[in-house]
């Protein structure tokens, strides 16, 4: 494997006691890489309760911590007042904005906070939203972007019960406008066997089609009706923004998968126990949260199949932790199916867990995890594979991202409970890669933020597209979304903008802003080997449009 560009500490626990008087235990360490813009182009790690944003050349923080519930400032209500954590956060490429997302548990109603950034920089303003999930706790949420949609998932649970799994769907084109009336859809599981559902999180140069999401988990035999092995289940759920109400989750909406593609058969390891995998003593043994399938579900189109990738923790062989992983194909219409599985567990005593997994560019996988023994502290390893290996191998070898150099002992046996591997979008190409690890220094658990990138890869040339859109009554500039499906921004105040990173090709650019319609709606765009300008728009209040 490529050695990294870039290795540094994110935040450690010492970061909890300085905010908050105590220090937390797992970290659910997170986070995502920005770059459509000179503001965006940086690293966000959310930790718990905590997040910062790190420079992405020097590692530098970039001002100090905060809290989570910063984000909902001056909103009210619990999402302002309780730091519950849970945290995830996305960076929306076609808008050059960041989603963030935490649950707020302290009391009943318990509910999920989502903030969309008002602008490129992560360190300004959010639209605010909640949703109430009521007296049923909303555990392990997990998050995603779609061309029209921020979906969601997350475990119930009522009085102390598991009760499946909520779907969530959120209108994302009014979230990033900052509209209150943005809709949000909520399918509820509830007496379904499904359990840590993800949402599909798309990356890539083509966006994935409007209303039509994909969720999806790896299961034992028996889930779904008429599953007869271990398998991985795939739902589609299809919707329409101007009557959300008609949503339909699986196939002929019943709930049941659309897809049911066999993988090969796994144990997980140390079921029923979290005292699981070793570190050198005095340290405990912690949770290999294996039976999760584990974030993020990445949706990548490479131009004539879909793509989704994803990974769990299994027994590799004698009760040793290991990584299952998974490439599965679709061409549209047909059902999906697995191109490659396998199983990451060198027979060399290393436990292999808390895995997350992402594709670049040219169709290579990169896989980061936690690696720990009786004699090697918990330390960042990666590993990976080039599009043209052998189908079901890693052979590119494992790197080692940083070595840990102590042990944690909190009686909690917790570890994890997620990690991030993202692509950076300036190149496609870059990976990043975020994960728990020991140290010395008296922190209970220290975090790594770091980069790698295989060198065959490459988006190659990328331009821009620019413009100007005026307000047809005023002949004002005016501050408008514009995309082209696949990249996207906002007009500044003069009504100027610049799409940037967009690759050869033909685009159909699109103007919006709520209570306005455009003249002209689109207009086509084709890229061959330099940026195109004078892509204008005159845009009209709906308050003036003329009847007739």
């Amino acid at each position: 494997m490529p050695a990294p560009i870039t290795s540094f500490d994110g935040i450690p626990s010492t970061v909890d006691q300085t905010l908050f008087g105590f220090e937390l235990t797992p970290p659910d360490t997170e986070g995502a890489v920005g770059g459509n813009s000179p503001a965006s182009n940086v690293n966000f790690q959310w930790v718990n309760l905590a997040w910062a944003i790190f420079d992405k050349t020097t590692g530098a923080m970039i001002g100090s911590p905060h809290a989570g519930n910063s984000f909902w400032a001056g909103f009210g209500g619990t999402c302002q007042s309780s730091n519950s954590g849970d945290p995830i956060v996305l960076y929306d490429k076609l808008a050059d904005r960041w989603f963030v997302a935490q649950f707020d548990v302290h009391a009943v109603p318990y509910h999920q906070c989502f903030a969309v950034s008002t602008s490129p920089d992560p360190l300004g303003t959010y639209y605010q939203y909640e949703y109430t999930t009521g007296s049923v706790f909303p555990d392990y949420p997990k998050y995603g972007i779609w061309s029209d949609a921020y979906l969601g998932t997350y475990n119930q649970f009522q009085f102390n019960t598991e009760n499946s799994v909520g779907i969530l769907a959120l209108e994302r084109a009014k979230m990033v406008a900052g509209d209150p009336t943005a809709a949000m859809i909520h399918i509820d599981q509830t007496g379904a066997n499904w359990w840590s559902v993800l949402p599909a999180d798309f990356d890539g140069t083509i966006a994935p089609p409007t209303g039509t999401a994909i969720f999806g988990e790896v299961a034992p035999a028996g889930t779904a009706t008429g599953q007869m092995q271990p398998s991985f289940l795939i739902w589609n759920l299809t919707y329409d923004w101007t009557n959300p109400g008609a949503a339909c989750f699986g196939a002929a909406c019943s709930g049941q998968p659309n897809s049911i593609v066999p993988v090969a058969a796994y144990n997980d390891v140390c079921p029923g126990t979290r005292a699981c995998v070793p570190m050198p003593s005095p340290g405990e043994s912690v949770d290999a949260f294996s039976g999760n399938t584990m974030y993020r579900l990445q949706w990548r189109n490479t131009g004539n199949h879909e793509n989704l990738v994803a990974n769990h923790t299994v027994d590799g062989g004698g009760g040793v932790a290991g990584v299952r992983w998974y490439e599965m194909h679709r061409t549209s219409p047909a059902d999906w199916t697995l191109y490659q599985q396998g199983t990451l567990a060198p027979a060399d005593g290393l436990y292999r867990w808390m895995g997350s997994i992402a594709m670049d560019h040219s169709g290579d996988v990169a896989l980061g995890y936690s690696g720990s023994s009786a004699s090697r502290y918990p330390s960042v390893y990666y590993s990976g594979r080039l599009v043209g290996d052998p189908l079901g191998t890693l052979p590119q070898g494992e790197q080692q991202l940083v070595a840990g150099n102590g042990v944690i002992n909190t009686g909690y046996n917790r570890w994890g409970d997620y990690s991030a591997m993202q692509v950076d979008p300036t190149d496609d190409c870059t990976f990043w890669y975020t994960q728990e690890y020991t140290g010395g220094g008296g922190s209970n658990w220290y975090t790594r933020i770091g980069s790698f990138k295989f060198p065959s890869c490459s988006l190659g040339a990328t331009f821009s597209i620019s413009g100007t859109i005026t307000d047809m009554n005023t002949g004002l500039g005016m501050v408008a979304y514009v995309t082209t499906g696949t990249h996207g921004t906002y007009s500044n105040s003069s009504g100027a903008y610049t799409i940037t990173g967009v690759p050869n090709g033909t685009y159909t650019v699109t103007p919006s802003k709520s209570g306005y319609n455009f003249v002209p709606a689109h207009r086509p765009v084709t890229i061959s080997g330099a940026s195109v300008g004078g892509v204008n728009f005159q845009g009209e209040s709906t308050a003036h449009a003329p009847t007739y």
